[in-house]
């Protein structure tokens, strides 16, 4: 082979090297703008998911008071009395109940998938940063209890979205 043919085959071999490394280089930088891009999307705490959230937790609210009006009817004393005597009614309100509680079950679940964890706990001592005292009554102890959840609260990746509104007991009214 000639010098010539060498050095054109060289400076040939040189712009395919070139032209490598930058292919690798752009294909580098789209796979961590994909990679952005995912942990974007993924992330239960950007502005895009909290306000979606937002805009389903009016549903949630009705779904929560769906859900203890059929408790509600199913513990009361027509429900009890309707049990006791074996009515028709009754398998119907115990239907209701089962239905609506998978409902719920089921709403949770799609949210909880979302990073979004919805706070109903009653038992649990008062925290402000998650609950809103709607209503106060006299019990024992020096703390302050949740012992009855008015509005659920909500949190996305950690982050709160909206407190509780909660009943509280406690704190040596009496």
């Amino acid at each position: 082979m000639s010098d010539e043919v060498l050095s054109e085959l060289n400076q040939t071999l040189r712009k395919q090297g070139r032209a490598a490394v930058a292919a690798q280089a752009a294909a580098e930088e789209s796979l961590e703008s994909l990679k952005r891009l995912e942990a974007r999307l993924a992330s239960p705490s950007t502005p895009d998911v909290e306000d979606r959230v937002r805009s389903l937790l009016p549903y949630v609210d009705a779904v929560d008071r769906v859900s203890a009006e059929a408790r509600r009817l199913e513990s009361s004393r027509a429900g009890v009395l309707a049990r006791t005597l074996g009515r028709a009614q009754d398998v119907e309100a115990r239907a209701l109940a089962r239905a609506v509680g998978l409902l719920v079950a089921q709403l949770d679940g799609v949210l909880g998938a979302w990073g979004v964890r919805l706070d109903r706990a009653t038992g649990v001592p008062f925290d402000g940063a998650r609950h809103r005292v709607v209503e106060s009554r006299a019990g024992p102890g020096s703390s302050l209890r949740v012992v009855e959840v008015v509005r659920a609260g909500c949190s996305v990746g950690g982050r709160q979205v909206r407190e509780a509104d909660v009943i509280v007991e406690g704190g040596n009214h009496g």
